[in-house]
């Protein structure tokens, strides 16, 4: 499975993309509750954004997959992502959620949805039958390791920094959102890693048109002769 450079790629290209999104999803709902003061049911309410984000990239990736290679669509998506978290970490105490944070979770969940659509395709592409369900689960192995990832290594840098002696002066909500904006930069860092890598490795070729021409190609069958035509 992992000999082949496409799938293989999306492997690592999933686990940088699952880092970021949820991870961010976690520090942003640390943000929502413990400096914007939401409740448990407001901060679950003000996610909606992400779930037509997502909505909408799932929805569309296939479309656009018909038409663009897989590296395309994914690297797309990752970089959106990386977008949405860099635009995260510019949060303040008093930021407004229309303005900010909600345009912004349209945007990460977008970009997530085009990528794992991308991704799960490249990482079947040209698998036999018999292969196809175990590349489907390793991608979803890289998918969950990438998001428990994410929560260690953001929530780390988080309790890291707010808890500096160079930030001791500000309030406490300062020093949250400080600890939140270098996360969040981590977060945007991994999801253009992960667009870089998915444009590096993914195929460079739409796979109906791959199909399309591997099924009109003729069937050769060098073991059976075929039979010479009598005059």
């Amino acid at each position: 499975m992992f000999r082949d450079r496409s799938r293989a790629g999306a492997y690592a290209s999933m686990l940088l993309l699952a880092i970021g999104p949820m991870g961010t999803f976690y520090v942003i709902t640390l943000y929502l509750q413990q400096v914007q003061q939401y409740s448990p049911l407001q901060t679950g309410a003000g996610w909606l954004p992400f779930s037509a984000g997502l909505v909408v990239g799932a929805g569309s990736a296939p479309k656009l997959l018909n038409r663009a290679a897989p590296r395309f669509i994914a690297a797309a998506g990752a970089l959106l992502s990386a977008v949405a978290a860099f635009w995260f970490s510019f949060i303040g105490i008093d930021t407004s959620y229309w303005l900010n944070l909600a345009p912004a979770m349209f945007v990460l969940a977008l970009g997530f949805g085009l990528g794992v659509i991308a991704l799960t395709q490249a990482a079947v592409y040209h698998t036999e039958s018999k292969e196809a369900g175990i590349a489907s689960a390793l991608l979803n192995s890289a998918q969950q390791i990438g998001v428990a990832l994410g929560l260690a290594v953001l929530a780390g840098i988080t309790a890291t920094v707010t808890g500096s002696p160079d930030h001791a002066e500000l309030s406490e909500a300062g020093q949250l959102v400080v600890g939140y904006g270098s996360a969040l930069t981590v977060a945007a860092v991994l999801l253009l890693a992960a667009g870089v890598l998915a444009a590096a490795t993914l195929p460079s070729k739409v796979a109906a048109q791959v199909d399309g021409k591997a099924a009109a190609a003729p069937c050769a069958r060098p073991d059976i002769p075929v039979p010479a035509q009598r005059a």
